[in-house]
């Protein structure tokens, strides 16, 4: 199962948003903003990458770029809220859920048979 493509598809669920694609050249840039740096050789091979970031990986906020949107757990939070039906608790498990979809590196992202024993899936948190 592609974890990362369902991490995108609830992403826009909770919050009516695209979480990355939303705009030919940017997108790159949000993915490094909302995870961090590339892992290598990906980071090297970045040809645009001083553009917008120093070699830390910390964005360099030029007045040119368009700006990134909120960070992706406040991000989903207010998505979450706007769209309503979900207490503090479910919102954080949610948020936990989504963190653990979206890792770079496919070996260490969360399993389809981990994330089905997500508490989001498995807790009724209406009936509290």
């Amino acid at each position: 199962m592609d974890i990362w493509a369902l991490a995108v598809v609830f992403h826009r669920i909770f919050t009516g948003m695209f979480l990355f694609c939303d705009d030919p050249g940017y997108e790159l840039r949000r993915i490094v903003e909302i995870l961090g740096k590339l892992p290598e050789p990906y980071w090297s091979s970045w040809s645009k990458r001083s553009m917008h970031f120093d070699d830390e990986g910390k964005s360099l906020d030029l007045p040119t770029q368009r700006p990134i949107r909120k960070p992706f757990s406040e991000e989903i939070d207010s998505g979450l809220k706007r769209f309503g039906g979900m207490g503090d608790e479910e919102r954080v498990m949610v948020i936990e859920m989504q963190k653990r979809m979206v890792i770079y590196e496919p070996e260490k992202r969360i399993r389809a048979d981990e994330l089905v024993k997500c508490p989001w899936f498995v807790n009724d948190i209406t009936s509290k």
